[in-house]
């Protein structure tokens, strides 16, 4: 495995917070995003070193950090892929895909993956990801945003 998936430390918690915001920025095409004092919020940012049915986790390639990706587990027992993000430079190399399937069978089970529909690099990365798997999907529109979405329900063995 060329992607090694290292749980994100408290003392990490900044260094996530920055790349955080590099990610939130990200989605300003598909959603009205807004500062608040210098950054954007995130709600449940805390909870991932306090909460034990959530997870921080870099991705790290060659000793650098690729990536990120915050896990939690819905009190239905299904697991959500809250945020997911790869680096710019690491893209297009397959980092990605490997980052993504590692984490969903880290956690065998049902797994929640939503995107926004205009999004649809996102869209396709996360159909190939999941085209090993059986998996169901649905457009709903976002109640925190009201934009399209996608919702993947995916179950991994």
């Amino acid at each position: 495995m060329r992607v090694r998936i290292e749980p994100v430390n408290v003392s990490e918690k900044q260094a996530l917070w920055v790349e955080l915001q590099d990610y939130i920025e990200g989605f300003l095409a598909y959603d009205n995003l807004e500062k608040v004092d210098g950054a954007y919020q995130y709600k449940y940012f805390d909870a991932y070193w306090q909460d034990a049915e959530r997870w921080p986790f870099w991705a790290v390639v060659d000793g650098a950090r690729a990536g990120f990706a915050l896990v939690r587990k819905e009190e239905s027992g299904e697991y959500e892929m809250a945020e997911f993000y790869v680096r710019p430079e690491f893209r297009r190399g397959g980092y990605g895909l490997e980052f993504a399937r590692a984490l969903l069978e880290r956690f065998p089970g049902v797994w929640l993956i939503s995107e926004f529909r205009a999004n649809l690099a996102a869209v396709l990365f996360w159909h190939k990801v999941i085209e090993p798997y059986a998996f169901t999907e649905e457009a709903y529109v976002g109640a925190d945003s009201g934009k399209p979405r996608l919702l993947q329900r995916v179950t991994v063995p």
